[in-house]
């Protein structure tokens, strides 16, 4: 089984709603369609340090110029994408003072919108990246 490394970045409002991005592009071997929601996730690449890809990350599927309380480290969580792929995601948390329309520079996502937590986790499975419902419910579970 493959492996790869991954940054995710739950981002809060004022209001504890979560940053929500559509995926524009499906990814087969990733069982992920086109249209699922997701928290800003990126791969991390050869040689590229934990740091550099979530400040990548910000940039490529947040936006530039954003006014973020800086990200700390939430936790990891092993991720089962398909019967060929594990991601091994290090999630951060942050904050920004106002809700904003994200714009990624990244074509393989969209901004959807901010959503609590507890409508996250509600949403049907086929609605949501491989992963993310039980990310949610861990963070409400503390």
């Amino acid at each position: 089984m493959k492996t790869i490394d991954g940054v995710g970045l739950m981002l809060f409002d004022q209001d504890g709603r979560i940053l929500m991005l559509s995926m524009s592009e499906g990814k087969t071997d990733y069982s992920q369609i086109a249209g699922m929601l997701s928290v800003p996730i990126e791969t991390i690449a050869a040689g590229e340090s934990y740091d550099r890809a979530l400040v990548r990350l910000i940039v490529e599927k947040v936006g530039r110029g954003k006014v973020i309380v800086p990200p700390t480290f939430y936790r990891e969580f092993t991720i089962k994408l398909s019967r060929t792929i594990t991601e091994r995601l290090s999630l951060y948390t942050g904050y920004c003072e106002i809700s904003f329309d994200a714009r990624p520079t990244s074509k393989n996502v969209q901004f959807y919108g901010w959503l609590p937590p507890r409508t996250i986790v509600n949403l049907p499975d086929r609605r949501k990246r491989p992963g993310i419902g039980p990310i949610i419910s861990s963070y409400l579970a503390c």
